[in-house]
């Protein structure tokens, strides 16, 4: 749209997965009906010169939706469908004129609903992942042959995990310089 400085993809899905393996230990069972329903949406665009815009957002309604195996799960959500929402968003501004030509700046973020990773498992409990929402930045300078830059990943150095029963830490507050030559 507008002369190609707006693209965007939306996705529908209603998937459902027979004869998946539910159960506990030595007593799983292939008998499980799952269902996922959800959308993806990612906006790319270009309103000026030199700045890009990006964002993403996807919902994901997963269920268990049959087991004779394992009845306690019917209607909850299976821990391998991960977190409900997820979203992202990447601003990015080149200057294309004057004493800065060429030097650029970005700013994201990207995040996560809570997760619940050890749904299948009522011995231990639900064990649920918090959500989360990072930010990170990022300066560069760049022409034809070059760039330099520099990026600050995860900048209020959020504590935040991923997995699935499992707990995974993931990185906290890091910079990052890269040189770049094009050949």
């Amino acid at each position: 749209l507008f002369n190609n400085k707006l693209e965007t993809t939306i996705s529908f899905y209603d998937i459902t997965v027979d004869n998946k393996v539910m159960g506990f230990g030595p007593t799983k069972q292939q008998d499980g009906t799952v269902n996922s329903k959800g959308v993806e949406v990612e906006v790319n665009a270009n309103p000026i010169a030199g700045l890009n815009l990006r964002g993403g957002f996807s919902y994901n309604d997963a269920k268990v939706t049959a087991s004779e195996s394992a009845p306690g799960l019917v209607g909850r959500r299976f821990e391998q469908a991960g977190p409900e929402t997820s979203y992202n968003f990447w601003a990015d501004y080149k200057n294309q004129e004057g004493l800065v030509k060429n030097l650029g700046f970005g700013v994201c973020f990207n995040g996560a609903s809570d997760y619940n990773t050890m749904v299948n498992y009522p011995v231990v409990g639900d064990f649920i992942l918090p959500a989360y929402t990072i930010f990170n930045a990022a300066v560069y300078y760049e022409v034809e042959k070059f760039r330099i830059s520099l990026k600050a990943n995860n900048l209020t150095d959020k504590e935040y995990y991923t997995g699935w029963s499992t707990v995974t830490p993931q990185a906290p507050r890091a910079f990052l310089g890269t040189f770049t030559y094009k050949f």
